[in-house]
């Protein structure tokens, strides 16, 4: 993200559940400098959203990388899994329009509770 020396960033740790189910340990890191723009509410429920209508930033795309995995000890606690169990492994780095990174993420799905499709074209 270009952070400079001694930069803080906020990071932010979620479970996402479907149908009160746990699926994926997610961490997303920001920038100070960006966070602190925003409310919590803001950053937590739709920051894309918020970083654009407060004239922050405009999202423009993000780069993401998929890899099968094993389930740690403290993300299978979290996910309710076995240590071992399988998952995908997604790593994002989101930008701006400028082309500037403005955030990371890591996040961990359980293998058999979630279906990732992907749409491609021309």
């Amino acid at each position: 993200m270009q952070l400079q020396a001694g930069e803080k960033v906020l990071v932010l740790e979620r479970v996402r559940y479907a149908d009160q189910v746990p699926i994926c340990y997610e961490q997303a890191s920001i920038p100070n400098r960006i966070a602190d723009q925003l409310s919590k509410e803001n950053i937590t429920s739709h920051l894309y959203q918020s970083l654009e209508e407060e004239g922050i930033l405009q999202v423009a795309y993000a780069d993401q990388t998929i890899s099968a995995s094993w389930a740690n000890e403290a993300v299978a606690d979290m996910l309710e899994i076995n240590r071992g169990d399988a998952i995908l492994s997604l790593r994002q780095v989101t930008y701006s329009q400028e082309g500037q990174a403005f955030e990371y993420v890591r996040s961990k799905y359980v293998g058999d509770r979630y279906e990732m499709v992907i749409r491609s074209s021309k």
